[in-house]
């Protein structure tokens, strides 16, 4: 506690004296602690606390929530001089209070004695905005009666309690929706096994008190509680809605309803959902007339990616047409290497994307760490695809994705380096550009030596190794092979997105002429037309051909087939981009 106090950024510039943020996650204290901690929090205003499965208990939480209630700011504290007498007859309502988000996640100690404090310290805190009590179980009805063996204050002893009175969830909720102050934001209510009935109650809570995120997540919502949550998203105050690690598997085109232009919904959070790719369609369709939807949360619908038909198709058409979607979590879906380059091929087109999140798929961990080629080519064409699509893009700024372990081939570390210098520059590039600052140019870092020696020269970099020795030749056959793979899976990938307009990039028969449009009609299925990845991958795999073409006339004069197509690192894949490679080498 007192190393977070005493930190530069503990205290607020515009409020001297007050702790912006504590963070006791994880601390476990006894009660006498306790008692002196609700001391200080007495004396000392804190904005935001977080006591997060610190195993507090009723007597714990009504010392804590009682210091938090009596605090003063130092202007609450003159205010409150001014104030009339008691004895004068005038009313006056003293200000105290200055926690504004509080967090109690995860402390299962606390039962409905607990909840009955916190109900009211939620009615009588003026300054509360935000509230977590996501992992503590709700009363549910009948509570309030069997609370008065505890020997609480306002409890009612008999038979008749719940004729006189209702329950105890219901009365919290009560308490909450006549609550004394005005800006109550945010209420995440996660894992605490609430009803149907709980659930309306607190729609109709959110509705009349215009919170603006409500959290419902692990709270095994059936139909109805979903109808009600589509109720709150309608009703124009719903900015950010949690509903991760509830089964919407059947029901989740109910969420479709609730979108249309006017709708103010900033995140929303379908984690865990047991979501397939016929369900996501329709309820991404809809959240395409958003105005505002900036975060969006898939992770952890396996079904999305393991099934088939896989969700691929549905992300390549419609993430496009989220045109404020500025993050994406697609984290624990079993992605394969091809379907992360299928998306990674269209994150370009995504006008605001700046965050996309891949971690915890195993495919893509196996694939960088393991030791065998073809894995390693899988790796190389994953790493080049989003490198690719980061510097194509200009506003991703972070992909979060597990680093290559110490297994993993140069060329895939090298790779994976770039991915982070380029999404680096583009957050120079977004942050600074919107103060009128101009942002650090990229060549003044150097470039991974590694890939330089494949290509020669990389786009952004003063540097040129045009002229130097040919790079190893596993590291040619990692490099060209997975280039080959994700142009590949590029100019396979089906969907009905594909640019009309964009240029062919097949070769001439002889590789020198430039590549042209044919004019008459393909007999046969239509190619799909490549997108800047696909132009930018067939552009690193034409400098890697350049980088090799001493050393394959001098093996094509002498004869030496075998060395030509395997010693120099020249695999056979390659000749995809190059048909006629024997007439390009020739004297």
């Amino acid at each position: 506690m007192k190393e977070q106090i005493t930190k530069p950024s503990a205290t607020l510039a515009e409020a001297p004296g007050t702790v912006a943020v504590m963070d006791l996650t994880g601390l476990q204290m006894q009660l006498q602690d306790i008692v002196t901690f609700g001391d200080w929090l007495a004396v000392v205003p804190v904005r935001k606390l977080i006591l997060e499965n610190c195993g507090l208990t009723d007597e714990g939480v009504r010392v804590i929530l009682a210091g938090l209630a009596s605090c003063k700011s130092a202007e609450q504290a003159r205010q409150n001089r001014k104030l009339p007498k008691r004895h004068s007859g005038k009313r006056e309502v003293e200000r105290m209070g200055v926690i504004e988000k509080l967090s109690l996640k995860g402390n299962l100690g606390i039962t409905n004695v607990g909840w009955k404090h916190i109900g009211l310290f939620m009615h009588m805190s003026r300054s509360l905005r935000a509230i977590d009590l996501s992992g503590i179980k709700f009363p549910t009805s009948g509570d309030l009666s069997r609370t008065s063996s505890a020997n609480t204050s306002g409890s009612y002893v008999g038979n008749d309690a719940n004729a006189r009175n209702p329950d105890l969830g219901s009365l919290i909720i009560h308490a909450l929706s006549e609550r004394l102050g005005d800006k109550f934001e945010e209420l995440i209510l996660s894992g605490c096994e609430l009803s149907t009935t709980n659930v309306r109650d607190i729609v109709e809570c959110a509705i009349e008190r215009r919170m603006r995120r409500l959290g419902l997540a692990s709270n095994n919502l059936d139909e109805e509680a979903v109808t009600q949550v589509v109720r709150y998203i309608k009703s124009g105050c719903c900015e950010g809605l949690d509903l991760g690690e509830n089964d919407l598997h059947g029901i989740g085109h109910l969420l479709a309803e609730a979108a249309d232009d006017k709708c103010p919904l900033f995140a929303i959070s379908l984690a865990g959902c047991n979501l397939t790719a016929s369900e996501l369609s329709p309820i991404l369709s809809p959240f395409t007339k958003l105005t505002n939807l900036k975060f969006m949360d898939l992770s952890r619908n396996k079904a999305l990616f393991d099934q088939q038909p896989t969700a691929v198709p549905v992300l390549r058409k419609l993430l496009p047409r989220l045109k404020p979607l500025k993050r994406i979590h697609l984290a624990d879906m079993d992605m394969t290497p091809e379907q992360a380059i299928a998306l990674a091929e269209i994150l370009p087109d995504c006008p605001s994307i700046m965050h996309v999140s891949i971690l915890d798929n195993t495919p893509l961990i196996n694939a960088m760490n393991s030791k065998n080629a073809g894995a390693q080519e899988e790796a190389c064409a994953l790493f080049a695809s989003l490198m690719t699509a980061v510097r194509v893009s200009g506003t991703i700024s972070a992909v979060e994705i597990e680093i290559p372990s110490a297994d993993s081939s140069e060329v895939i570390k090298a790779l994976a380096s770039q991915v982070v210098a380029y999404s680096l520059r583009n957050m120079e590039r977004t942050t600074l550009g919107e103060v009128g600052v101009e942002a650090a140019k990229l060549d003044e870092k150097p470039a991974p030596e590694v890939l330089l020696h494949l290509v020669g020269h990389m786009e952004g970099y003063s540097e040129n190794h045009d002229n130097d020795d040919p790079a190893p030749d596993e590291d040619y056959m990692i490099a060209s092979t997975g280039i080959v793979r994700a142009l590949d899976v590029c100019l396979t990938s089906k969907d009905l997105t594909s640019r009309s307009q964009s240029r062919n990039i097949s070769p001439s028969r002889s590789g020198w002429e430039t590549p042209t449009t044919p004019t008459t009609p393909r007999i046969g299925p239509q190619r799909v037309k490549p997108r800047d990845v696909s132009l930018q991958l067939c552009d690193s795999a034409r400098k890697i051909r350049m980088r090799l073409r001493p050393v394959l006339i001098r093996e094509d004069r002498a004869g030496n087939d075998d060395n030509y197509r395997k010693s120099t690192g020249y695999p056979p894949c390659l000749s995809m981009l190059i048909p006629n490679s024997r007439t390009f080498v020739s004297p």
